[in-house]
Protein backbone atom coordinates (compact mmCIF):
# COMPACT_ATOMS: atom_id res chain seq x y z
CA UNK A 1 0.00 0.00 0.00
CA UNK A 2 1.16 3.52 -0.83
CA UNK A 3 0.24 6.37 1.50
CA UNK A 4 1.01 10.05 2.05
CA UNK A 5 1.05 11.32 5.66
CA UNK A 6 1.34 15.00 6.56
CA UNK A 7 1.99 15.13 10.32
CA UNK A 8 1.03 18.65 11.32
CA UNK A 9 1.26 19.90 14.88
CA UNK A 10 -2.49 20.61 14.89
CA UNK A 11 -3.82 17.80 12.72
CA UNK A 12 -2.48 14.82 10.80
CA UNK A 13 -3.68 14.70 7.20
CA UNK A 14 -3.68 11.41 5.30
CA UNK A 15 -4.19 10.52 1.63
CA UNK A 16 -4.29 7.04 0.09
CA UNK A 17 -5.79 5.23 -2.89
CA UNK A 18 -9.33 4.99 -1.54
CA UNK A 19 -9.74 8.22 0.39
CA UNK A 20 -8.40 10.83 2.77
CA UNK A 21 -8.97 11.83 6.37
CA UNK A 22 -7.53 13.90 9.21
CA UNK A 23 -7.30 13.68 12.99
CA UNK A 24 -6.00 15.86 15.81
CA UNK A 25 -2.29 15.52 16.60
CA UNK A 26 -2.81 15.51 20.38
CA UNK A 27 -1.38 12.70 22.48
CA UNK A 28 -1.85 12.37 26.24
CA UNK A 29 -1.38 10.00 29.13
CA UNK A 30 -3.38 6.79 29.36
CA UNK A 31 -6.51 6.85 31.47
CA UNK A 32 -9.26 4.46 32.49
CA UNK A 33 -12.22 4.73 30.14
CA UNK A 34 -15.46 5.50 31.92
CA UNK A 35 -19.01 4.50 31.09
CA UNK A 36 -20.32 6.76 28.36
CA UNK A 37 -16.90 7.63 26.90
CA UNK A 38 -17.23 7.98 23.17
CA UNK A 39 -15.20 5.70 20.93
CA UNK A 40 -15.68 7.65 17.72
CA UNK A 41 -13.21 7.78 14.86
CA UNK A 42 -11.19 10.55 16.50
CA UNK A 43 -11.48 9.29 20.12
CA UNK A 44 -8.46 7.04 20.47
CA UNK A 45 -6.48 5.15 23.10
CA UNK A 46 -3.62 2.78 22.46
CA UNK A 47 -0.12 1.50 23.13
CA UNK A 48 3.19 1.45 21.31
CA UNK A 49 6.34 -0.27 22.58
CA UNK A 50 5.11 -0.18 26.17
CA UNK A 51 3.85 3.42 26.08
CA UNK A 52 0.13 3.73 26.70
CA UNK A 53 -1.60 6.86 25.47
CA UNK A 54 -4.79 8.65 24.56
CA UNK A 55 -4.99 10.42 21.21
CA UNK A 56 -7.11 12.75 19.14
CA UNK A 57 -10.26 14.17 20.69
CA UNK A 58 -10.03 11.82 23.68
CA UNK A 59 -6.63 13.29 24.61
CA UNK A 60 -7.97 16.83 24.15
CA UNK A 61 -11.04 16.18 26.27
CA UNK A 62 -9.79 13.91 29.04
CA UNK A 63 -5.98 13.86 29.37
CA UNK A 64 -4.22 16.15 31.83
CA UNK A 65 -1.34 16.48 29.37
CA UNK A 66 -3.13 15.98 26.07
CA UNK A 67 -0.96 18.31 24.03
CA UNK A 68 0.33 18.33 20.49
CA UNK A 69 4.12 18.66 20.29
CA UNK A 70 5.00 22.22 19.23
CA UNK A 71 8.71 21.42 19.35
CA UNK A 72 11.15 22.74 16.75
CA UNK A 73 12.22 19.19 15.88
CA UNK A 74 9.91 16.35 14.92
CA UNK A 75 12.50 13.71 15.75
CA UNK A 76 10.67 12.16 18.70
CA UNK A 77 8.36 9.26 19.44
CA UNK A 78 5.16 11.30 19.07
CA UNK A 79 5.89 11.67 15.35
CA UNK A 80 6.30 7.91 15.00
CA UNK A 81 3.06 7.21 16.87
CA UNK A 82 1.07 9.73 14.81
CA UNK A 83 2.35 8.17 11.58
CA UNK A 84 1.39 4.74 12.88
CA UNK A 85 -2.09 5.92 13.91
CA UNK A 86 -2.52 7.17 10.34
CA UNK A 87 -1.53 3.74 9.00
CA UNK A 88 -3.76 1.95 11.51
CA UNK A 89 -6.78 3.99 10.43
CA UNK A 90 -6.00 3.65 6.71
CA UNK A 91 -4.97 0.00 6.38
CA UNK A 92 -7.40 -2.84 6.96
CA UNK A 93 -5.64 -5.69 8.69
CA UNK A 94 -1.87 -5.87 8.54
CA UNK A 95 0.37 -5.36 5.59
CA UNK A 96 3.39 -3.94 3.83
CA UNK A 97 3.51 -0.20 3.43
CA UNK A 98 5.45 2.29 1.37
CA UNK A 99 4.96 5.84 2.59
CA UNK A 100 5.99 9.44 2.02
CA UNK A 101 5.86 11.93 4.88
CA UNK A 102 7.36 15.40 5.36
CA UNK A 103 9.40 17.83 7.45
CA UNK A 104 9.66 21.65 7.56
CA UNK A 105 11.85 23.14 4.86
CA UNK A 106 14.51 24.49 7.21
CA UNK A 107 15.25 21.12 8.85
CA UNK A 108 14.37 18.81 5.97
CA UNK A 109 17.90 18.07 4.78
CA UNK A 110 19.22 17.87 8.34
CA UNK A 111 16.58 15.50 9.75
CA UNK A 112 15.16 13.46 6.85
CA UNK A 113 17.55 10.50 7.18
CA UNK A 114 16.93 10.26 10.92
CA UNK A 115 13.14 10.37 10.55
CA UNK A 116 13.26 7.76 7.81
CA UNK A 117 15.29 5.49 10.07
CA UNK A 118 12.78 5.94 12.90
CA UNK A 119 9.87 4.86 10.69
CA UNK A 120 11.32 1.96 8.71
CA UNK A 121 10.78 -1.66 9.64
CA UNK A 122 8.25 -3.75 11.51
CA UNK A 123 5.88 -1.70 13.68
CA UNK A 124 3.11 -2.84 16.03
CA UNK A 125 0.39 -0.50 17.26
CA UNK A 126 -2.67 -1.19 19.37
CA UNK A 127 -5.45 1.35 18.82
CA UNK A 128 -8.85 1.17 20.49
CA UNK A 129 -8.14 -2.48 21.33
CA UNK A 130 -7.28 -3.43 17.74
CA UNK A 131 -3.71 -4.72 17.20
CA UNK A 132 -2.12 -4.15 13.81
CA UNK A 133 1.38 -4.90 12.58
CA UNK A 134 2.95 -3.07 9.64
CA UNK A 135 6.12 -3.66 7.69
CA UNK A 136 7.18 -0.25 6.42
CA UNK A 137 9.28 -1.36 3.46
CA UNK A 138 10.32 2.12 2.46
CA UNK A 139 9.76 5.69 3.60
CA UNK A 140 10.69 8.92 1.87
CA UNK A 141 10.67 12.34 3.54
CA UNK A 142 9.72 15.38 1.46
CA UNK A 143 9.84 19.08 2.40
CA UNK A 144 6.62 20.66 3.64
CA UNK A 145 5.03 22.68 0.86
CA UNK A 146 5.57 19.99 -1.77
CA UNK A 147 1.91 20.33 -2.73
CA UNK A 148 2.61 23.62 -4.49
CA UNK A 149 4.72 21.81 -7.07
CA UNK A 150 1.68 20.86 -9.16
CA UNK A 151 1.04 24.59 -9.69
CA UNK A 152 4.56 25.21 -11.00
CA UNK A 153 4.72 25.87 -14.76
CA UNK A 154 7.57 26.38 -17.22
CA UNK A 155 8.55 30.03 -17.46
CA UNK A 156 6.65 30.99 -14.29
CA UNK A 157 7.57 31.83 -10.72
CA UNK A 158 5.22 30.47 -8.06
CA UNK A 159 5.38 31.39 -4.38
CA UNK A 160 3.72 29.05 -1.92
CA UNK A 161 2.90 29.58 1.75
CA UNK A 162 1.98 26.55 3.84
CA UNK A 163 0.29 28.09 6.90
CA UNK A 164 0.67 25.61 9.73
CA UNK A 165 -0.02 25.64 13.45
CA UNK A 166 3.68 25.64 14.47
CA UNK A 167 5.46 27.06 11.40
CA UNK A 168 4.90 28.77 8.09
CA UNK A 169 6.74 27.22 5.17
CA UNK A 170 7.55 29.56 2.28
CA UNK A 171 8.54 27.84 -0.96
CA UNK A 172 9.45 29.17 -4.40
CA UNK A 173 9.28 27.30 -7.69
CA UNK A 174 10.76 28.78 -10.86
CA UNK A 175 10.58 26.88 -14.15
CA UNK A 176 9.31 23.88 -12.13
CA UNK A 177 12.43 23.86 -9.95
CA UNK A 178 12.50 24.65 -6.22
CA UNK A 179 14.63 27.73 -5.46
CA UNK A 180 16.19 27.15 -2.05
CA UNK A 181 17.52 30.67 -1.51
CA UNK A 182 13.98 32.05 -1.91
CA UNK A 183 12.38 29.45 0.39
CA UNK A 184 12.43 29.13 4.17
CA UNK A 185 10.54 28.10 7.32
CA UNK A 186 9.32 30.81 9.71
CA UNK A 187 9.24 30.03 13.41
CA UNK A 188 5.61 30.93 14.09
CA UNK A 189 2.19 29.55 13.20
CA UNK A 190 -1.51 29.91 13.92
CA UNK A 191 -1.32 28.05 17.25
CA UNK A 192 2.31 28.46 18.41
CA UNK A 193 2.24 31.92 20.01
CA UNK A 194 0.17 33.89 22.48
CA UNK A 195 -1.07 36.40 19.90
CA UNK A 196 -3.87 35.37 17.55
CA UNK A 197 -3.78 38.65 15.60
CA UNK A 198 -3.97 37.42 12.01
CA UNK A 199 -3.14 40.81 10.48
CA UNK A 200 0.11 40.98 12.43
CA UNK A 201 0.88 37.41 11.42
CA UNK A 202 0.30 38.31 7.77
CA UNK A 203 2.50 41.36 8.22
CA UNK A 204 5.27 39.19 9.70
CA UNK A 205 4.98 36.78 6.76
CA UNK A 206 5.26 39.68 4.32
CA UNK A 207 8.35 40.95 6.11
CA UNK A 208 10.01 37.54 6.12
CA UNK A 209 9.19 36.79 2.48
CA UNK A 210 10.33 40.26 1.47
CA UNK A 211 13.79 39.36 2.72
CA UNK A 212 13.64 36.35 0.39
CA UNK A 213 13.15 38.75 -2.56
CA UNK A 214 9.44 38.05 -3.02
CA UNK A 215 7.72 40.88 -4.88
CA UNK A 216 4.34 42.55 -4.49
CA UNK A 217 3.05 41.38 -7.87
CA UNK A 218 4.09 37.74 -7.37
CA UNK A 219 1.49 35.00 -7.55
CA UNK A 220 1.30 33.76 -3.95
CA UNK A 221 -0.59 30.53 -3.26
CA UNK A 222 -1.71 29.59 0.25
CA UNK A 223 -2.26 26.12 1.64
CA UNK A 224 -2.47 24.50 5.05
CA UNK A 225 -5.02 24.67 7.83
CA UNK A 226 -4.49 28.39 8.51
CA UNK A 227 -4.65 29.61 4.91
CA UNK A 228 -8.23 30.89 5.01
CA UNK A 229 -7.55 32.90 8.19
CA UNK A 230 -4.59 34.76 6.68
CA UNK A 231 -5.33 35.31 3.00
CA UNK A 232 -7.39 38.53 3.17
CA UNK A 233 -4.81 40.19 5.43
CA UNK A 234 -1.97 39.03 3.22
CA UNK A 235 -3.57 40.62 0.15
CA UNK A 236 -2.54 44.02 1.53
CA UNK A 237 1.03 42.99 0.78
CA UNK A 238 0.50 40.47 -2.04
CA UNK A 239 -2.68 41.41 -3.95
CA UNK A 240 -2.56 38.20 -6.02
CA UNK A 241 -2.55 35.94 -2.97
CA UNK A 242 -5.18 33.19 -3.03
CA UNK A 243 -6.01 29.95 -1.25
CA UNK A 244 -5.56 26.85 -3.40
CA UNK A 245 -8.29 24.27 -3.82
CA UNK A 246 -8.31 21.54 -1.16
CA UNK A 247 -5.79 23.56 0.83
CA UNK A 248 -5.93 21.47 4.03
CA UNK A 249 -4.93 18.28 2.18
CA UNK A 250 -2.57 20.02 -0.25
CA UNK A 251 0.59 18.31 1.03
CA UNK A 252 -1.03 14.99 1.94
CA UNK A 253 -2.29 14.50 -1.61
CA UNK A 254 1.09 15.49 -3.06
CA UNK A 255 2.85 13.06 -0.72
CA UNK A 256 0.60 10.24 -1.92
CA UNK A 257 1.11 11.18 -5.59
CA UNK A 258 4.86 11.16 -4.93
CA UNK A 259 4.59 7.69 -3.41
CA UNK A 260 2.79 6.45 -6.51
CA UNK A 261 5.46 7.98 -8.77
CA UNK A 262 8.25 6.33 -6.78
CA UNK A 263 6.73 2.93 -6.02
CA UNK A 264 4.02 2.48 -8.67
CA UNK A 265 0.44 1.58 -7.89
Amino acid sequence: MNIGIDVGRYKVKVWHATGNFEFYSNLGEARELEFGDSKGSDDMYGSYEGRKFTAGTLAIREAEYGESMMTESKLHEDTVILNLIALHKAVSGTGRVKMVTNLPIDCHERDKAALRSMLLGMKKLTLNGDIKVFLIDDCRVAPEGIGFYKHAKPGKTIRGLNIGSRTVNAITFRDEEKIGRESDTFDFGTESGKSKDRFEMARAIAGKTGSLKWKKDDEVLLGGGGAAEIVEHLKQFYPLARVVENSVFLDAEALYRTAVEIYGR
